[in-house]
């Protein structure tokens, strides 16, 4: 019994507008993207624009620049945050 390859489905960024197979995206049980089940931003762009908001928060002078930079991002792309989790994470690196 062979097993047949399923066709990679391609997704566009909404960022950079580049096509890439849904690997390049992280899964989302958002109801705003439930349609495709991804945050429609590719991980290259998701990690440029929590660099965007890291400069940001540094130029502002923030004490955890990493922090707010997370929980921004977090809100801009429907993903829940919880302080208690990105500290332990914080703390562990």
């Amino acid at each position: 019994m062979s097993e047949t390859k399923k066709a990679k489905t391609k997704l566009t960024c909404f960022y950079c507008g580049n096509e890439y197979v849904e690997t390049n995206y992280y899964n989302s049980n958002s109801e705003f993207y439930s349609s495709i089940g991804k945050i429609p931003y590719c991980k290259t762009c998701i990690e440029k624009l929590y660099q965007y908001y890291l400069k940001k928060y540094i130029d502002e002078g923030s004490l955890i620049p990493e922090k707010k930079a997370v929980k921004r991002l977090c809100m801009a792309l429907d993903v829940y945050y919880r302080e208690d989790v990105f500290d332990s994470a914080f703390n562990k690196i």
